[in-house]
């Protein structure tokens, strides 16, 4: 069902290229106090798992079956309250009711006669599990909703946020507490998807703050979910705050020429340290969102520098029209972490960049790793 391939080796040079498991309430109120970055990066969950939830597919199953409840305590993250979702609307006519007559995802792209299908799926699965996620974090945390975790989330649900055990049941019996009909934890700002994967970007208002949910979406339900937390809320030097700035997705033709321009960057620069050929990827007025740095390539090279962020290695990566999502292996000085980031291209240039990261914990609560 997956057409969308998944790195877990760093692009040729060649190439040129939900819910944030908020930490569970009883984690973060026992957790000792840490830097920023470690209590950001890796010791709370987010949405899918209260602040971080799995992927979710745009094939609505017929007769969905509604997951039981769990009695045992809480062991996820701890949400948020917040306003109205902002991000992008379902596509006109694309629900998750109707995302079953989407095409599979193995279908790929059509091709002239007697060539192989190109590699990617059907832009209307990508539209419908889009669909489905929106929906999804809508009505269970904007509008309170405990029922969605029955309609939308499925088994099974595979939880990479450290804090949280995998299972749609351990995932409903901790929001049960925490959202209620009217009272809403939420606000999006941007969501975007390829093939079966779809990534959030958005604010866990009551707590963990803004945070990148990734989902696997198979027919129609959220199957997997990664998280983390932004680096700090902001705002910058540059006065741009974590989330601000563009959320419409624009240039959809152009998504494989602007992965392929992010994961060259991602492999000269990041991975490779040619931080002299930055200017071939990235626009010397770049819009940069991180709190530690400020606007220009040139800043985002040194900040780099300054505090020894390195790359070695892209897992997953999401292209939507003029935005690309990485997620990606590293560390920030002697800490191994998870890389999150997001970059807005334009004319052929990365022109603003948003981050969130994760410090890799040695065990996690689902045995699986956070990448």
């Amino acid at each position: 069902m997956t057409a969308k391939a998944t790195h877990h080796a760093p692009a040729p040079r060649s190439s040129g290229g939900w819910l944030p498991l908020v930490a569970l309430l009883l984690a973060a109120a026992c957790s000792d106090d840490g830097d920023a970055d470690s209590a950001v990066a890796s010791n709370q969950p987010s949405p899918g798992t209260p602040a971080g939830a799995a992927g979710t597919s745009n094939v609505a199953p017929s007769a969905p079956t509604p997951a039981p409840t769990s009695t045992e305590t809480p062991s996820e993250g701890n949400p948020t309250p917040a306003g109205p979702v902002a991000g992008d609307p379902p596509a006109p006519g694309l629900t998750p009711d109707t995302a079953a007559a989407a095409p599979s995802a193995d279908a790929g792209v059509p091709a002239p006669p007697g060539e192989p299908p190109a590699p990617g799926c059907a832009p209307v699965l990508t539209d419908a599990n889009k669909a489905t996620v929106s929906t999804a974090i809508d009505e269970l945390f904007v509008q309170g909703d405990i029922t969605a975790a029955d309609r939308y989330w499925g088994e099974p649900y595979l939880q990479h946020n450290p804090d949280a055990a995998s299972g749609v049941a351990t995932f409903r019996n901790l929001f049960s507490g925490l959202v209620s009909p009217g009272n809403s934890i939420y606000d999006l700002s941007r969501v975007l998807g390829e093939c079966d994967l779809v990534v959030i970007h958005g604010n866990y208002t009551s707590f963990g703050g803004p945070t990148f949910d990734m989902f696997r979406v198979a027919e129609g339900r959220i199957i997997e979910h990664w998280d983390a937390f932004a680096v700090g809320a902001g705002p910058n030097a540059s006065g741009h705050g974590a989330l601000d700035g563009p959320t419409s997705v624009e240039d959809i033709e152009l998504g494989p020429q602007n992965e392929a321009l992010v994961l060259g960057f991602v492999d000269d620069v990041l991975i490779g340290g040619a931080t002299g050929a930055v200017g071939d990827y990235v626009s010397s007025d770049l819009i940069e969102h991180d709190p530690e740095s400020q606007d220009g390539s040139a800043a985002f090279v040194q900040n780099l520098q300054d505090r020894a962020i390195t790359y070695r290695q892209v897992h997953h990566d999401i292209a939507d029209g003029n935005f690309v999502f990485v997620m990606s292996e590293g560390a920030v000085g002697p800490t191994d972490v998870a890389h999150y980031d997001l970059f807005r291209v334009e004319d052929g240039l990365i022109v603003e960049h948003w981050n969130g990261r994760r410090d890799v914990p040695l065990t996690t609560a689902s045995g699986l790793p956070i990448f």
